[in-house]
């Protein structure tokens, strides 16, 4: 783990950012997509605004 902090510590001190970092795993980024994806299907032709809303605030009107 020390080895990987030092790599991790050098590149971004070297490169002035780091990447990629895995935010969550490969299984539950699949969750949140069927999720979205069935609420779409359910949503987009009933409200309008459901572009706007998804896109600009996913965080506020998305559940999970």
């Amino acid at each position: 783990v020390a080895d990987e902090l030092t790599a991790i510590t050098n590149s971004y001190n070297q490169n002035g950012y780091y990447f990629p970092i895995d935010a969550m795993s490969v299984e539950q980024a699949l969750v949140y997509r069927s999720q979205f994806e069935a609420a779409e299907r359910e949503y987009k032709d009933k409200d309008p605004d459901f572009d706007a809303l998804v896109f600009g605030h996913a965080n506020m009107v998305m559940p999970f």
